[in-house]
């Protein structure tokens, strides 16, 4: 079954890995060497980030392209952070940080938690949105809103012709693990100009 794509607020521009909010997008991520691929819960795939006039809204996806068909990848052994900078000096002032974890039943969840404006972190069952006082969350498997004409990309390459279809998409009916937090923009401040934003993962 194929799942909805990544939904929490308003959909704005996106951007991958390394968004400066006040000055466009940088790399993304999806083809890995043979040590990083065999940890794909760690495997940071693409982060996307925007804001509207009240909220910023933060995805990192990660464990690559899977089928609908396929399991989720969850890890307790794995950290998922969005840093957060907000005086422009790309140091993070706010590190939001996502873990999973099982129940006595084996049954997933997970907690975010240092999210600006919170006094306590979000927790409960994967695959649900969960609300705070401001700020809502999300972890689980979502399709991926990657687009990509890879086809296009090489006969372009090849042929010196730019050649892209927009009905070709190589990540079509793929899905992905995603993590997805929407927070208010004013505990962050005021000046929105200086906010900088990335992910990492980190296994312990």
């Amino acid at each position: 079954m194929r799942r909805l794509p990544l939904l929490l607020g308003v959909i704005g521009a996106s951007a991958s890995v390394g968004l400066w909010l006040d000055s466009g997008a940088h790399a993304a991520d999806h083809q890995e060497s043979p040590l990083t691929a065999q940890d794909p819960a760690a495997d940071l795939g693409d982060m996307y980030a925007w804001h509207t006039n009240d909220s910023l809204v933060l995805i990192m996806t990660y464990a690559g392209y899977a089928m609908p068909t396929a399991e989720p990848s969850y890890d307790d052994g794995v950290l998922y952070t969005f840093h957060v900078s907000t005086d422009g000096d790309a140091t993070a002032e706010h590190a939001i940080e996502t873990r999973f974890g099982q129940n006595a039943m084996g049954e997933w969840g997970y907690s975010v938690r240092n999210v600006p404006g919170e006094s306590a972190a979000l927790e409960g069952p994967v695959e649900e949105v969960l609300e705070g006082e401001g700020a809502m969350a999300y972890a689980g498997v979502r399709d991926d809103p990657f687009f990509f004409d890879l086809e296009g990309f090489q006969n372009t390459l090849m042929t010196g012709t730019l050649d892209f279809d927009p009905q070709r998409d190589v990540a079509f009916f793929q899905n992905t693990n995603a993590i997805v937090v929407e927070l208010p923009l004013d505990a962050l401040g005021n000046d929105r100009s200086q906010i900088r934003v990335w992910a990492s993962t980190a296994r312990k």
